[in-house]
């Protein structure tokens, strides 16, 4: 989380966030501070772009500060681009502050190089729905991957499928 980032949580009239933030995050909230969560339909299928846009702008349009919350860089999700896109058409006010991209965050958090002398690359993919494990696996990029639910099964498809056991993860 940046310094912008917790100073506009501490101003924010309403927080809208895809997952319950956690109680140190609430801490910068303002007390008052109006908090919507909304990552799924109520059905377990994801909300429309409209669905996502009216949650940001409808607060917005009556006045009230609102701030979209999303882990890491808003536009490695391309829900933030459609909301962006809305508050834009509502002719809005907005300002886009970046976190700490995950795919950089959390191999450093981990002591973990993304490029070193051997490798100036790296790839980033999805786990959540892989359908080319052997592509994952023999890419000569280094490699993080986002939305691991199980890292062992992961880990051992992408052994299976020529990947060194050897590789760090994090």
């Amino acid at each position: 989380l940046t310094l912008r980032a917790a100073e506009l949580l501490g101003r924010a009239d309403f927080v809208v966030t895809d997952v319950a933030p956690s109680a140190e995050l609430t801490r910068l909230f303002r007390a008052d501070a109006a908090v919507v969560e909304f990552s799924s339909d109520g059905e377990g299928g994801a909300r429309s772009a409209a669905e996502r846009g009216k949650a940001v702008t409808e607060p917005a349009k009556a006045g009230k500060s609102v701030v979209r919350l999303l882990a890491g860089d808003p536009f490695f999700d391309a829900d933030a681009a459609d909301e962006v896109a809305a508050c834009a058409k509502a002719k809005l006010q907005f300002e886009i502050v970046p976190g700490i991209p995950v795919a950089s965050g959390i191999p450093s958090y981990a002591g973990i190089a993304v490029f070193d002398a051997k490798h100036r690359d790296v790839r980033v993919a999805d786990a959540s729905g892989v359908a080319d494990w052997a592509s994952l696996a023999t890419t000569p990029q280094t490699l993080v991957l986002t939305k691991v639910d199980n890292l062992a099964a992961v880990a051992d498809e992408l052994v299976k499928h020529g990947r060194s056991a050897q590789t760090p993860v994090a």
